[in-house]
């Protein structure tokens, strides 16, 4: 929900239905309080039918693939910074002008190489202070012994090597992690790891012969029939990130690791993504120019079901039994946490 849109793009008899569905809601919660069991109750509880299905119920089933009801209220107490529909109006009807359309207001972005110049960064400091970066390399085993993990065991262009950490910080997902451990897991952890899942992204990024093509770089899309659920417009945050007078833009379809999506050509996903921006008016044709590409990551989305808690807590409490090993990051801690 982009801020003071709300009242501009919305028809009049939505607002007030809007308006009494928050109204009824409020009276019943008043009688017999909503629990916040799921994510549905917790958005309705705040914000009315309404307005749950027009901007959280719809996309949010597009973009998790389960209903709504299955889904931790958590995501949304983590996701959703309006607390009631209020609060709601108060900061859109009465926000200021020339304020960024979103709640996040300020924040820090590389001029250039976009934001994997942040990862860059680390390295040239790690390197700086006589440290070694390896990449292409795949870690396939964990050795542990009294307590600590002792060796990580990884693939590389040269052959299976061992590294001896004296600290190993991990943010390889949970459920990867704990299985590559060579100590015998117990049955709880092993149920726990079981009972976590993960929804993947399909990253379509196309190059686009305009110098802009929106003015928001986040664009939200729940319409069900329309493959890509958000677009991203780097050039939004630093014009430097594509030659002048041109854009690119990169369209998320969400996906797991061997559905249709998945599996379907870069060359099929590409022309997917831009004829789905076409029929929303974003783009015309011709616009999209070559050089497009695709990029798949599995383990995007961590899903908080209604028992992801417990087993997320059970992992945590038994990886910290190992003294020199730390499991963080958005995959590392299944926590879907802002960068």
């Amino acid at each position: 929900l982009k801020g003071n849109m709300l009242h501009k793009a919305l028809p009049p008899l939505l607002l007030v239905r809007a308006g009494i569905d928050y109204v009824l809601v409020r009276i019943r919660n008043f009688f017999k309080p909503i629990p916040d069991d799921n994510f549905e109750n917790w958005v309705v509880k705040r914000f009315g039918r309404t307005l749950y299905e027009v901007f959280f119920g719809m996309y949010t089933r597009k973009a998790w693939g389960i209903p709504c009801t299955q889904i931790s209220a958590d995501w949304a107490s983590q996701r959703i910074s309006l607390l009631s529909l209020w609060d709601t109006v108060k900061k859109t009807l009465l926000k200021p002008k020339n304020t960024p359309r979103t709640y996040v207001s300020k924040f820090l972005y590389p001029k250039t190489g976009g934001i994997g110049e942040l990862c860059l960064g680390y390295e040239r400091l790690i390197e700086r202070d006589g440290g070694k970066v390896i990449c292409g390399a795949k870690v396939t085993r964990l050795e542990t012994d009294g307590g600590r993990v002792t060796k990580v065991i990884y693939d590389s262009p040269d052959g299976e090597q061992v590294h001896e950490p004296e600290l190993l910080v991990s943010t390889l997902p949970l459920t990867m992690v704990v299985p590559m451990m060579s100590s015998s897991a117990p049955a709880p952890v092993q149920g726990a790891v079981e009972g976590l899942t993960h929804k993947g992204i399909v990253f379509v990024y196309l190059k686009i012969d305009r110098p802009q093509l929106t003015p928001d770089h986040w664009i939200y899309i729940p319409e069900e029939h329309i493959a890509v659920h958000r677009i991203s417009e780097f050039t939004n945050f630093s014009k430097d990130c594509a030659p002048e007078g041109q854009t690119m833009v990169c369209a998320e379809i969400t996906s797991t690791h061997g559905d249709h999506y998945w599996q379907s050509s870069d060359e099929e996903l590409l022309e997917l993504a831009a004829s789905n921006l076409i029929e929303l008016g974003l783009l015309n044709e011709g616009d999209v120019q070559p050089g497009g590409f695709v990029r798949r990551v599995d383990y995007a989305y961590p899903i908080y079901d209604l028992t992801y808690r417990g087993h997320v807590k059970t992992l945590l409490d038994w990886l910290k039994g190992f003294s020199n090993m730390v499991s963080t990051g958005r995959q590392g801690l299944f926590r879907y946490g802002n960068m």
